[in-house]
């Protein structure tokens, strides 16, 4: 009987041990998915979301999300010169630029609720839900123009940047943009 009860506890530690393996194996593959999910819907470098998450995640929802349909702005922000910046300082001087960037467009937007996200290598995407008119979409803008005007601080370098910003406002209701553009600053 008691070699029976031993063998049982022996069989109850092994078992209890390989039952800690997998819960660790699973909880590590939890983890390692939700890092690539991540990494699927993110810029590497920035975090920002990148243009599959602003599609996926933002455009299609919205429009589902809000209800009575409501109206919504769209700005695209195209950084000039981006590539210059790149080659003189460093591709990581350039990340830390659109970081940089996107957080003072952050702080433009605080009390709005909208979406940032790098769109592609020098632009930015922002959706802005629930904008009452174009001419709000047109102030909003206008709001991050002025924030970028002064200057970034990059490796020892005061950076003065130049941008060019397109936005649309679509109005859910008749589902019609009406876009215009902002010249360079």
């Amino acid at each position: 009987m008691s070699r029976t009860r031993a063998a049982l506890a022996t069989a109850r530690r092994r078992l209890h041990a390989a039952n800690q393996r997998l819960v660790a194996e699973i909880e590590q593959h939890q983890t390692l998915q939700k890092s690539l999910e991540h990494a699927r819907y993110h810029d590497p470098f920035t975090g920002l979301p990148n243009r599959r998450y602003f599609m996926i995640n933002s455009i299609g929802p919205a429009r589902v999300a809000h209800w009575p349909p409501a109206a919504h702005a769209i700005v695209l922000i195209d950084i000039d010169r981006f590539t210059l910046i790149n080659d003189t300082l460093g591709h990581t001087a350039g990340d830390e630029l659109m970081l940089q960037a996107a957080q003072r467009f952050a702080k433009a937007l605080e009390g709005l609720e909208y979406v940032l996200a790098r769109w592609g290598s020098e632009q930015l995407a922002v959706l802005v839900y629930e904008v009452e008119s174009s001419a709000a979409t047109y102030t909003i803008t206008t709001e991050l123009l002025k924030v970028r005007q002064e200057p970034f601080a990059l490796r020892q370098h005061r950076i003065k940047i130049a941008t060019r910003m397109g936005f649309t406002w679509i109005d859910s209701v008749c589902s019609a943009p009406r876009t215009r553009c902002v010249r360079r600053t």
